[in-house]
């Protein structure tokens, strides 16, 4: 998520985040180059990654309903990483 937009939306949210809370989102896109993983909007134009080395199954698809835990927030880089907490696939 480097280099989203600064706003006052967006500090606030990323303020309100804390490591373990359960968050739910689509997949809105998948990076296999470089193994990168599952970027899941948790919010509008809000975007956090699930590292492919988390993802439990290699048919994740764009789309994907995925429940997540923060894992990890970078308040300064503006980027969020992010554990499935489980997965319900064909919800496209």
């Amino acid at each position: 998520m480097d280099g989203l937009p600064e706003s006052p939306e967006l500090r606030a949210f990323l303020e309100s985040l804390r490591h373990g809370a359960v968050l739910s989102g689509t997949v809105a896109a998948i990076e296999r180059f470089g193994a990168f993983g599952a970027f899941v909007e948790i919010a509008d134009g809000i975007e956090g990654l699930v590292p492919q080395r988390d993802l439990a199954s290699p048919a994740v698809r764009v789309g994907d309903e995925l429940t997540v835990l923060v894992s990890e927030v970078d308040r300064q880089r503006r980027r969020l990483l992010l554990s499935p907490a489980g997965l319900e696939h064909g919800s496209r």
